[in-house]
């Protein structure tokens, strides 16, 4: 814990809660097999993007 980390108070005589962000990263690798268009591998590039923002969101 670094010791400017912010604390906050969980009740009268409770021990002191630290607030942290933990940061996920994974890589994620899609194989296109067959020949699309630019505008196709943009449109599957977004599809996956979406797909994972929202499953994310879902966790949180």
């Amino acid at each position: 814990m670094a010791a400017d980390a912010p604390l906050a108070q969980d009740g009268a005589g409770a021990a002191p809660v630290v607030e942290q962000v933990v940061n996920y990263h994974f890589p994620v690798e899609v194989e296109l097999v067959g020949t699309l268009s630019d505008d196709q591998r943009r449109d599957v590039a977004e599809f996956v993007y979406q797909e994972l923002d929202a499953a994310l969101e879902g966790q949180g």
